[in-house]
């Protein structure tokens, strides 16, 4: 992840995000290894307050890990912590390559 140039790649091929594709990444990247609740995730990367039965972060992470591969290193790249949140892995340290 490149945040200066706001780029994203994987396997050294450029993943296309939108900005709040890219800002919801950046959250859960900064936050790697900690659950991140979703109303926090609302707030910071939607920057709005929750209202019931919202999904569209739900939605937004959803399409997130279509583009990124559901999974890295043999593990679930983004978990869901249902009703609470979500937590971006983190591999074993010989093989995490992330860079802010």
């Amino acid at each position: 992840m490149d945040m200066a140039a706001r780029l994203v790649f994987r396997s050294g091929e450029k993943i296309d995000l939108t900005a709040v594709e890219f800002n919801l990444l950046e959250v859960l990247l900064r936050n790697a290894g900690e659950l991140v609740p979703r109303e926090e995730l609302i707030q910071t990367v939607l920057g709005r307050s929750p209202y019931p039965y919202d999904r569209s972060v739900d939605v937004h992470v959803s399409k997130l890990r279509k583009k990124l591969g559901h999974e890295a290193s043999g593990m679930e790249r983004i978990k869901t912590i249902r009703s609470v949140g979500y937590l971006y892995t983190v591999a074993p340290q010989s093989e995490m390559t992330v860079s802010l």
